[in-house]
């Protein structure tokens, strides 16, 4: 876990905490002082995290979808072209990390909305297609090995 540390105005030159972002809100933070401001960076430990069982990150669908909300608000900070791309590139593959992880909880229309969602976005990147593919062909046949596992559960 990083350390930061800004004088207040970098902070509220940046727009301080995007209360919206849910997830990732740390790394949106960081990413908007960064492009006011400049960083250093130190090699050493400053804190720790203790982990537990009721962090928000147990949500991993609604982690992907704030981190494709954060790809989309940089791609539209960003002036530098590959910084642009880099993060629509990121956004696909979030969004399809969102669509598969859905599927494999048998969330049918959740992952449907979540991959219409990020159709806007990831349209012209066929890596995205044979992705959503994979996901939508996998949903059923999961279901079929869960269901014949419960029918015979010696079964492979």
């Amino acid at each position: 876990m990083p350390t930061v540390l800004a004088e207040r105005a970098l902070v509220a030159e940046a727009g301080g905490f995007d209360e919206q972002q849910r997830f990732a809100e740390f790394h949106d933070l960081c990413l908007r002082l960064a492009m006011h401001g400049e960083v250093a960076a130190l090699a050493e430990p400053l804190c720790s995290v203790r982990t537990h069982h009721e962090h928000y990150s147990s949500d991993a669908v609604a982690d992907h979808a704030g981190w494709m909300r954060l790809y989309d608000k940089m791609q539209r900070f960003t002036a530098v072209p590959t910084l642009r791309a880099h993060c629509w590139k990121m956004r696909e593959e979030t969004a399809l990390q969102a669509g598969e992880g859905t599927g494999r909880r048998r969330r049918l229309s959740r992952a449907t909305k979540t991959l219409a969602r990020a159709l806007l976005a990831s349209w012209p990147y066929p890596r995205w297609w044979w992705g959503v593919m994979r996901a939508i062909l996998r949903m059923p046949m999961r279901a079929a090995v869960k269901a014949r596992k419960r029918a015979d559960p010696t079964a492979g």
